[in-house]
């Protein structure tokens, strides 16, 4: 599987995220995006058009990126799942 490292800041234009995540045999941008929140934070991209797979590596900053404000243009999956925190009904806010 090919390896790459993701290039874009958290404050860089959707098109931008997405492109870092492009299919770089066929460079489509359409792509399932299966990020991987461990330790060392990665994504394992699937193309859309040709089928092919590839890991991009994130940086902490970019995982938050995915996190927070992933691009349209791709589908974004987190493995392991994230589950909202149960809410505790005794908590009365700050």
């Amino acid at each position: 599987m090919l390896e790459d490292a993701a290039r874009f800041i958290p404050g860089d234009p959707p098109s931008l995220v997405a492109a870092s995540f492009a299919c770089p045999w066929c460079l489509a941008t359409a792509a399932i995006v299966t990020v991987i929140s461990t330790t060392a934070p990665s994504a394992v991209c699937e193309c859309t058009a040709c089928g092919d797979e590839w890991l991009v590596h994130l940086d902490g900053r970019q995982l938050m990126r995915m996190h927070f404000a992933p691009p349209l243009e791709c589908a974004v999956r987190w493995f392991p799942v994230r589950r909202a925190a149960p809410r505790d009904p005794n908590w009365a806010g700050w």
